[in-house]
């Protein structure tokens, strides 16, 4: 804030509906109880607005938003209609599509930080880091509280889930594979020449992907050899598991070869408890955590993971808002399992939580220039307090176009919030009134059907026509239809100009009528009789009879209101 410690003014703020800060210099002195003016503070003083760097707002998000968006109001309107069963069908689909969301955006990211400067690089990495997460979180939600599975047996999904995010191993598998056959064809090695070729096979057993394994045997050079031919009938024999694994203890001796305890623990429960229930995975994963590093060593992505197995939903909803990024993962995430009715749990907190987070996400993007739109569709979804806080922000909203302000004026219409639209309307017209722009402020104020502010603009046309003996947008103002209604005063511009167009066009008798209509009316400004004692003259002097003995006592009544 250049010049506030010169002139020895300090720093004053306040804040905006919508979660911004505006700082400017403030200095005042007190005597007694009164406070004094500082006399010395400048006459003009910059405002400055404080915001917080969003994430969420970086142009390469802008496509999860809105597509989330959709996904998010489809949502709301299948839930509206849907039976029980219809529901969580479609909150299956739902979750999903979600997640294809996410992934497209991490490929976009990721495309875009290979071809990245410097400087934008760190905050393309942060971005890839926190969707994955995010979709790595989801899917583990989805595996647990959406995807409603017979039985209750959990393991399979839970393989995929780690097939499908740690995929190193199968990759491996895969450049060994198609090596090996070129190594055995000029060379005659077999696989095992490969450096990493028993780390790979061990991450396929761990994670249950036996043929894989078996492929990788079988181009081993001894693959013919008794021992690999009983190792792969074990391995084609499953799902007898102790064959593979023997007692609980010698399993530890394998998590060296898993990057994490819920790694580690998937594949412990693949070959000791393949019936595990989603119940007692807490029981599990304790054992594990334990095993591999221990609670004080986890990260805020394990203390998730380990809440959602614990079915400790306000505690995940909790971290992913204040760890992720801001908002979009907790919202979308707790409206699904606030129509999934696993919220339940939380009483009466269910619907306040929901709505607190549909509230602080739509309110954030309402800050946005070019997503405030998206911000209102979220706020429609608070019973509560959604309205209230939709009329608060929308009359706080720039309206440095034409463009955006229609845009304003249509959703506050569009949910009868009059008194957006009257303040809105007005400030617009006010704009263009400032601009000379008469026309443009007059059709501000029909939208608005201000009568005060009509019968201000309906006096500049009025005062513009004495002084130039012509009218702008004339266009506009022979065309006005009922809208000239709004005010006496714009009543009787309309009324004018039709005089004009009849008089325009040689109809002088119905010109006549109309004049001395309005005349008698006594609509007219006492600065604008003069002129209209002018046009009566005029049509005097044409040809046509124009006048009767009653029009011209109305003349004369006019002449007298002049002359007093």
């Amino acid at each position: 804030m250049p010049g506030a410690v010169r002139q020895g003014a300090g720093a004053a703020a306040m804040w905006t509906p919508i979660e911004n800060l505006v700082v400017f210099r403030y200095k005042h002195v007190t005597d007694h109880l009164q406070e004094l003016p500082n006399k010395s503070a400048p006459h003009e003083a910059k405002v400055h607005e404080v915001r917080p760097d969003i994430l969420l707002f970086d142009p390469m998000i802008r496509k999860l938003i809105n597509e989330s968006n959709g996904t998010f109001l489809e949502g709301q309107k299948l839930m509206a209609k849907a039976t029980m069963s219809e529901a969580r069908s479609d909150l299956l689909k739902m979750s999903k599509q979600y997640r294809a969301i996410i992934r497209a955006c991490l490929e976009n990211l990721q495309k875009e930080l290979e071809r990245a400067s410097e400087p934008r690089k760190a905050t393309l990495s942060s971005l890839v880091s926190i969707f994955y997460n995010v979709e790595f979180l989801w899917h583990l939600c989805e595996i647990l509280y959406v995807d409603a599975v017979p039985g209750d047996i959990v393991l399979p999904q839970l393989l995929e889930w780690i097939r499908f995010h740690f995929f190193r191993c199968e990759r491996r598998a895969t450049a060994i594979i198609d090596t090996s056959y070129i190594s055995m064809e000029t060379e005659g090695n077999g696989a095992e020449s490969e450096p990493e070729y028993w780390e790979t096979m061990i991450g396929l057993v761990l994670q249950g992907q036996l043929e894989a394994t078996r492929a990788l045997l079988r181009l081993h050079s001894a693959a013919a050899t008794e021992p690999f031919r009983s190792a792969d009938f074990i391995l084609k024999s499953m799902p007898t598991f102790s064959l593979l694994c023997g007692d609980k203890e010698a399993f530890s001796e394998v998590k060296g070869h898993c990057e994490t305890w819920y790694q580690y623990m998937a594949a412990w429960l693949l070959y000791t408890e393949p019936t595990v229930k989603s119940f007692d995975l807490t029981f599990h994963a304790h054992q594990c955590i334990a095993l591999f590093r221990g609670l004080d060593k986890l990260n805020s992505t394990d203390v998730i993971i380990l809440a959602l197995l614990e079915a400790d939903l306000q505690k995940v909803i909790k971290l992913i808002s204040t760890t992720m990024e801001k908002g979009w993962f907790a919202v979308h995430l707790t409206n699904l399992l606030y129509h999934c009715g696993c919220l339940n749990i939380l009483d009466s907190q269910q619907v306040k939580l929901h709505e607190h987070l549909l509230l602080e996400y739509g309110s954030l993007l309402m800050g946005h220039r070019s997503l405030w739109q998206v911000g209102a569709s979220y706020l429609d979804h608070c019973p509560t307090k959604g309205r209230a806080c939709l009329e608060r922000i929308l009359p706080c909203l720039t309206l440095d176009t034409e463009a955006r302000a229609l845009k304003i004026v249509q959703v506050a219409r569009d949910r009868n919030m009059n008194d957006v639209v009257l303040a809105t309307c007005k400030l617009m017209a006010m704009k263009s009134y400032q601009r000379q722009r008469l026309g443009n402020a007059l059709t501000w104020t029909f939208r608005s059907r201000d009568s005060s502010m009509a019968g201000f603009l309906a006096d500049k046309f009025l005062q513009m026509y004495c002084r130039d003996s012509t009218f702008q947008s004339s266009d506009l103002l022979h065309n006005m239809g009922t809208c000239m209604l709004v005010s006496d005063r714009l009543t009787f511009l309309g009324k004018y100009c039709e005089f004009h167009q009849l008089f325009n066009v040689g109809e002088y008798r119905n010109a006549a009528m109309l004049l001395v209509e309005l005349i008698k009316a006594k609509l007219a400004p006492k600065y604008f009789l003069l002129t209209l004692l002018e046009d009566a003259v005029a049509l005097l002097e044409s040809n046509d009879i124009v006048f009767n003995s009653d029009d011209t006592y109305e003349l004369a009544s006019c002449l007298d209101q002049l002359i007093e």
